[in-house]
């Protein structure tokens, strides 16, 4: 069955997708395909700019996007009635102009719950590293000892809520967001603060999180993975005025993924064997 191009597919956004997360879409790839920042391939931006702008127009305002709405079930309607027979002109203004091969590289689900607990999870094990290099300075036996690995990893997770903002601050991502090409965007335009980006961190480490509690972990990572595929956003992220952006990520970077996370894996195994040697 042909895929249906829609504005949705245009501003890379859910069906579902609420009005800022829309605005928020929008800005980012206008800001991403400006001609001015494309000056290499200019002509091409032009169109994708065009196309943008085309989309945001119909989904931005409320009688087009439900017409635009209604056109796609149109469209989906008569493909299952007859995958073979024509489908019925759509409307002029709320149709989808069609990008030429090549103007997005790739249609990147916006909706990619696992690509963002996976970035998170590396973030996670890069920041225990980091604060356990620091702290075997001081308190090794704390840190390697097998009894207190559900507080470790509470404790990290608690002190990564703050530090995840002045990160992003910094430089605008976090290791893992930027090794899974993931970026967080606010949908109004202004620049982060730290205090909202704290409030994010809070939130995800609470509601998604379950701030590292055994079992409560894990019912929060399944609530907040079925809304986040229902509605399209996270409640952190709409109260917070954030979208989350994704785009292609490319084989190297799931390699390299890959072997992060087993290298941080094989090092956990390890410091508990070489703990276990010297206290027996």
């Amino acid at each position: 069955m042909k895929k249906i191009r829609t504005h949705y597919d245009n501003l890379q956004v859910a069906e579902n997708a609420s009005p800022e997360v829309i605005k928020g879409a929008y800005r980012y790839l206008s800001q991403r395909w400006h001609p001015d920042k494309n000056p290499a391939d200019r002509e091409k931006a032009e169109r994708i700019t065009r196309i943008i702008n085309q989309a945001y127009e119909v989904l931005s305002d409320p009688e087009k996007r439900r017409q635009h709405d209604a056109w796609i079930a149109e469209q989906r309607r008569v493909q299952e009635e007859d995958a073979s027979s024509p489908s019925p002109p759509p409307p002029p203004e709320t149709s989808a102009e069609s990008p030429s091969k090549g103007d997005f590289v790739a249609d990147v689900p916006q909706v990619r719950p696992w690509v963002r607990f996976w970035a998170r999870l590396v973030d996670v094990y890069i920041f225990s590293f980091v604060v356990g290099i620091a702290n075997s300075l001081f308190f090794p036996e704390f840190m390697l000892d097998p009894d207190n690995e559900a507080i470790n990893g509470i404790l990290i997770l608690f002190l990564w809520v703050s530090v995840e903002p002045l990160v992003l601050l910094a430089f605008g991502t976090t290791p893992g967001k930027w090794l899974l090409k993931t970026k967080i965007l606010s949908t109004n335009g202004s620049s982060f603060d730290y205090g909202s980006l704290l409030s994010r961190s809070a939130k995800v480490w609470w509601r998604g999180l379950g701030v590292g509690l055994p079992i409560v972990y894990l019912v929060t990572l399944i609530v907040a993975y079925s809304r986040l595929s229902s509605n399209g956003i996270t409640s952190w992220d709409r109260e917070g005025h954030f979208i989350v952006m994704h785009e292609k990520i490319g084989a190297a970077r799931v390699i390299v993924t890959i072997v992060l996370l087993m290298f941080f894996f094989a090092l956990h195994i390890v410091s508990h064997f070489l703990w276990l040697i010297e206290n027996t």
